[in-house]
């Protein structure tokens, strides 16, 4: 029997025939089967257990409850690469782009104090810092962001060993929203704010309050 004809006749192979795209437009759809660990789905972090690259997590605490300070320790344990409160980070720097929507003085002198206490205040490291509000209910926001990105990532692919900008910080989710006029309590907000984020290829967090 040729290996053409034994290729016809396995089992599995007509299973799988079963589920090719018939057009370009068509989804995708994968059977398990198919499915290992050693392709693409596996699961790789910025920070071991914590932020996973292509995912979206958000920080939820009370006011005071230490959401931007952590993020901030984060945002420099992910740009050089260094462990975080015992956490392996990604082996590699990964440019970290911080939307500060408040207190954006604030958040810079967190992160002037981390530079500092390294002894790193001669040595640039890929992070930067966005002011301002961003209207992110509302999608012609999403060039704007885009852009931004793009110009940082720019940047840090001239600093040593960055290629990418990997981690996005929105700092906090309710001024994203009230820029758009919508309270963050409205049952619409989630259905309108994930497609914003939809397709990104980097890890995004945004801190909020219960």
């Amino acid at each position: 029997m040729s290996v053409a004809a034994a290729v016809e006749q396995d089992p599995r192979s007509t299973r799988l025939r079963a589920l090719r795209l018939p057009h370009k437009n068509a989804l995708r759809v994968e059977a398990l089967e198919s499915i290992w660990l050693e392709d693409d789905c596996e699961k790789t972090y910025l920070i071991k257990g914590i932020f996973g690259w292509n995912e979206t997590s958000a920080w939820i605490a009370p006011p005071g409850g230490m959401k931007s300070a952590l993020l901030a320790s984060a945002a420099i344990s992910v740009a050089l690469g260094r462990p975080w409160f015992g956490r392996k980070a990604s082996e590699t720097p990964v440019g970290v782009v911080y939307f500060a929507l408040e207190r954006a003085d604030l958040v810079k002198r967190r992160l002037i104090a981390h530079r500092r206490k390294l002894g790193l205040e001669d040595k640039p490291i890929p992070i930067v810092v966005i002011g301002g509000m961003l209207d992110m209910m509302n999608p012609s926001t999403v060039p704007i962001v885009v852009e931004a990105v793009q110009r940082a990532e720019a940047y840090f692919t001239q600093l040593e060993g960055c290629n990418c900008a990997g981690f996005l910080i929105f700092d906090t989710l309710a001024k994203m929203i009230a820029a758009g006029g919508v309270m963050k309590t409205a049952p619409r907000t989630k259905a309108r704010f994930s497609p914003i984020f939809s397709g990104s290829r980097t890890s995004f967090t945004a801190c909020t309050s219960p």
